[in-house]
Formats: structure tokens, C-alpha cells, sequence
């Protein structure tokens, strides 16, 4: 569970890079969304390998935010950058989706992490939805 923790800080991570680079309210309001559903689900799983006995990654102890993102003036991004930015928080998503689906597969895990990976894959596979939907949209406007 300590590499699937691994990739939602990750995720959480992009997610913060990609903020600054955002004009729209509607795109920055699904960044955010994406970044807390990661910091949450890495907390998550935090508190899961503690409740197991087991030690998550030391660099978990230390958040991983990023800082709130600049008042300066942003770069305008055309449709294609907009577009590559969503297909790359797609493909995050999708990887952190299968990493849980394969942690789902442990015969071993308890009823308790399951539960809680169900969850996380039910709102992962949400968020792509969304993500895909602004993806087709940015299409259409270019």
C-alpha cells in the first residue's frame, strides 16, 4: 500500500503544479478538487497502514502542498495546452485507478482496506469522468 500512497501524493503533486497555469474558475476548482481528493486518499491510506501495525512512508509524515497559487498574472494556455494539461491529469488518475484496483486484488487485505480502496477507485473513476468531459470540451473550442 506504501507504493499506492506513493502515487496519490504524487497526483496530489500535479495536480499543484497545474494551478498556476489556470485561468478558468470552473478548470481551477477541478484542480483543487483533484489535489484534496489525494491528499485525502493519501491520508487515507496513512491512517489504514497505522491501524494495520504498519509504517507508512516517511515522507508522508511531511505534507506535501503546494502553495497556493500565484495572484501574479497568468499565462493564457490555447485549447491544445488546456487539453494537454487534462490528458495528463487523466493519465495520473488512470494510473492511481489501476494501482488501487491491483492493491484491491491482495487476497491478504482486510475487509476495512478494501472498503476504503472501493471508495477511492469510485471517486478516481468520477474525476476522470469529469476530466474527460472538460478534455472534449477544450476540443470543441479549438
Amino acid at each position: 500500500m506504501n507504493a499506492l500512497l506513493v502515487k496519490h501524493l504524487r497526483a496530489e503533486r500535479r495536480y499543484g503544479k497545474v494551478l498556476p497555469h489556470t485561468r478558468s474558475l470552473r478548470l481551477t476548482n477541478l484542480y483543487q478538487r483533484g489535489q484534496k481528493q489525494h491528499r485525502q486518499m493519501a491520508a487515507d491510506i496513512c491512517s489504514e497502514l497505522r491501524r494495520l501495525g504498519h509504517q507508512p512512508i516517511e515522507a508522508t509524515d511531511r505534507p506535501l502542498i503546494s502553495p497556493p497559487p500565484s495572484k501574479a498574472k497568468k499565462p493564457v494556455l490555447s485549447n491544445q495546452g488546456v487539453k494537454a494539461i487534462l490528458g495528463g491529469c487523466i493519465r495520473g488518475e488512470s494510473k492511481c485507478l489501476e494501482a488501487s484496483k491491483s492493491v484491491l486484488e491482495m487476497a491478504k487485505l482486510p475487509t476495512s482496506s478494501k472498503a476504503l480502496l472501493r471508495n477511492h477507485c469510485a471517486a478516481m473513476e468520477l474525476s476522470m469522468l469529469n476530466l474527460r468531459t472538460e478534455e472534449l470540451a477544450a476540443g470543441l473550442r479549438s
